[in-house]
């Protein structure tokens, strides 16, 4: 049997075991928005905290580490190999995972990059694939200038032995 079985009516339960002698108005409804303001003020406090400017600082410095590391990574191993260096980047979620540990890392030891330094790091990340690529076309180029002036020499020396045949054949005859 229910606590509630003996007691006729809602309103009686809540003045016996409440101690509420008032009606309770269940139309009223609590408006969660009302603390907005404060709640807002809460985080606005909770984002300005030191700790918090840090963790947003060594993330963005993470993610210069990690852009630089996917690309001379991608770039050294597309090198190496002979391939497209494209093929050697770091996927999505391995950069999401690498970028965590460096922020965790340099958040934790309190380390910060200057802006300046930062500056200099997108300045190469930018210039250094650019001066890659224009080695590969350069030497590309010298070597297909190379094999065009042996395919020259040789077709020369093919044409000059043909001509010795010929004179020898005329003389034979």
């Amino acid at each position: 049997m229910s606590a509630l079985s003996n007691i006729d009516t809602w309103k009686e339960y809540v003045e016996n075991n409440c101690g509420v002698k008032q009606p309770v108005n269940l139309n009223e409804v609590i408006d969660p928005l009302d603390d907005v303001d404060e709640i807002t003020e809460i985080e606005t406090e909770r984002e300005n905290t030191p700790r918090t400017n840090l963790v947003r600082e060594a993330s963005t410095a993470a993610n210069v580490i990690v852009i630089t590391y996917d690309l001379l990574l991608s770039r050294v191993a597309g090198m190496w190999s002979g391939d497209d260096y494209e093929q050697f980047k770091l996927k999505s979620d391995e950069k999401d995972y690498y970028q965590d540990a460096w922020a965790n890392y340099l958040a934790e030891k309190n380390i910060e990059m200057s802006p300046g330094l930062m500056l200099i790091v997108a300045t190469l990340l930018l210039t250094i694939p650019r001066l890659i690529d224009a080695n590969k076309i350069r030497k590309e180029k010298k070597q297909q200038e190379t094999q065009e002036n042996i395919i020259n020499e040789q077709d020369t020396e093919i044409k000059h032995l043909k001509k010795k045949l010929n004179e020898r054949k005329s003389s034979e005859v």
